[in-house]
């Protein structure tokens, strides 16, 4: 059909023509046929080989819509061909701006050398027409894939490295890096970092994994990673600030018109002039069908409604389970009294003192004071039952354990780094990454929350110490 027209077609007019009719022919074949695939094929290669990016784009993507073709590098190689080809300014311009949108997808793709290629390729383009800001901006870009291309590459040996040793700390460090400063996952990143060799972005990354839920919580972690950032350089730096900025604009509201408060909008506004999107941190937005806080006390038929609001809600069951068995119930975010007055912990000392309680249990009771009423913000799935050894031996490929000898008892001798990276090796399943889970510890009030059910006696169960043994397990 189009035989005579192809060999007869000189000029790029014509060839952007022929191309153009072959994709209006495409579409009224047989979708997914072989003369469909042809048609789109020979229609992509004659736009690339006369330099028109945007026709040979469109004949691309109307490829990866009917067959499954490798997406990143037909795009990749349409806009090398194209670049290569281009000679009007309007050609190199749009060679250099698609380059541009697209360098980050092979990126993301791990295909570095093809966007490095394009690049370099669409910023001789845009020198060729002149267009000198848009070659200052691929300059840039191709500086930042050198870099993403050399942390990538320390990441896949840091991987290496934790498949035999998980905790290690300079392969925890290569990982979390690469996590959070080139991919911006920050939810598989900090976990990483909190067990990487570099002590100031480890201790930053513990007090994030700790979450926050009051104001001045949440500025202060916004402080570590600015102060953090202020004694790096480059895209860290920024990179750093942002994520600054995802506590800073949480504290903000409740801060403003003080002290703190001015600091932070001071910050956000340094922040802002980045150009960079500030990620939103998980919450739920306000609305009429949004249930109530559960707020204590509340008994147990109470505490079941509040769950089933919420997972109504949430459009989640109560109870889950996951890949490897381990059971989950929701927790509906609220409010409770969490610590103890002074008179129970004056009470609690000398408990432990006439039971020989050891000195650092003793040295800890009086950091349960004052009590305060804490708000859990947001709703969190708990395990039901304590971590098992056969549960950690699947994920971990070990069982620290002192008793063992049955895999459904809780696993112990384990360390709060070995729990944390527990968490994360849990979160790398396979079946849970589809899902889009990511596990962590509980925080402090979380835990006491979760724990006290409503309640606002000493134990859940009540007061009375006779009742510990149906309540709890020892060994």
């Amino acid at each position: 059909m189009f035989a005579d027209r192809f060999k007869q077609a000189k000029t790029t007019a014509e060839k952007t023509a022929l191309a153009t009719d072959m994709m209006d022919a495409a579409g009224k074949v047989e979708p997914g046929s072989a003369d469909q695939y042809v048609l789109l094929k020979i229609a992509r290669d004659v736009a690339a080989g006369t330099g028109d990016a945007l026709t040979a784009l469109q004949a691309a993507e109307r490829l990866l819509e009917q067959f499954d073709e490798p997406a990143a590098e037909l795009i990749g190689e349409t806009l090398l061909t194209a670049a290569r080809q281009a000679t009007t300014s309007a050609q190199h311009k749009a060679v250099a701006e698609a380059a541009l949108s697209f360098a980050g997808k092979l990126a993301d793709a791990d295909q570095y050398d093809t966007a490095l290629g394009l690049c370099e390729a669409a910023r001789s383009s845009a020198q060729r027409a002149k267009l000198y800001p848009l070659a200052k901006e691929l300059t840039a870009r191709i500086e930042g894939l050198k870099f993403q291309q050399v942390q990538s590459e320390e990441y896949r040996k840091a991987l290496s490295v934790l498949e035999e040793k998980p905790t290690d700390p300079e392969g925890n460090l290569a990982a979390g890096r690469h996590l959070c400063f080139v991919k911006g996952d920050w939810n598989r990143g900090v976990p990483m970092l909190a067990l990487g060799s570099d002590e100031a972005l480890r201790a930053v990354a513990i007090k994030d994994l700790r979450v926050a839920n009051s104001a001045e919580e949440q500025a202060a972690i916004g402080d570590g990673w600015w102060d953090l950032a202020d004694a790096r350089q480059g895209k860290e730096r920024d990179t750093l600030r942002l994520r600054a900025g995802l506590w800073y604009r949480q504290a903000e509201p409740k801060l403003a018109g003080g002290l703190a408060g001015l600091k932070i909008k001071q910050r956000l506004e340094v922040i802002a002039k980045l150009g960079r999107e500030i990620p939103t941190a998980p919450s739920l937005a306000a609305s009429p069908q949004t249930p109530p806080l559960a707020l204590a006390p509340f008994d147990e038929k109470t505490a079941q409604q509040y769950q089933a609001a919420w997972a109504k809600r949430l459009k989640v069951p109560v109870l889950w389970t996951n890949s490897i068995g381990m059971r989950f119930a929701l927790i509906p975010p609220g409010e409770f009294e969490m610590g103890s007055t002074q008179e129970e912990v004056d009470r609690l000392l000398v408990e432990a003192r006439q039971q020989g309680a050891p000195g650092w249990y003793i040295g800890m009771v009086p950091d349960e004071s004052p009590k305060h009423r804490v708000k859990i913000t947001r709703p969190f799935f708990l395990g039901l039952c304590e971590v098992t050894q056969g549960e950690f031996e699947r994920v971990m490929g070990s069982n620290p354990s002192r008793f063992k000898g049955d895999p459904y008892r809780p696993v112990e001798q384990v360390t709060w780094l070995e729990a944390v990276e527990f968490c994360r090796q849990l979160s790398e399943l396979a079946k849970e990454k589809g899902t889009g889970m990511v596990y962590r510890l509980p925080t402090e009030g979380e835990w006491e929350y979760a724990c006290r059910a409503g309640t606002t006696t000493r134990y859940s169960f009540g007061n009375d110490d006779g009742f510990l043994d149906q309540h709890v397990w020892s060994v």
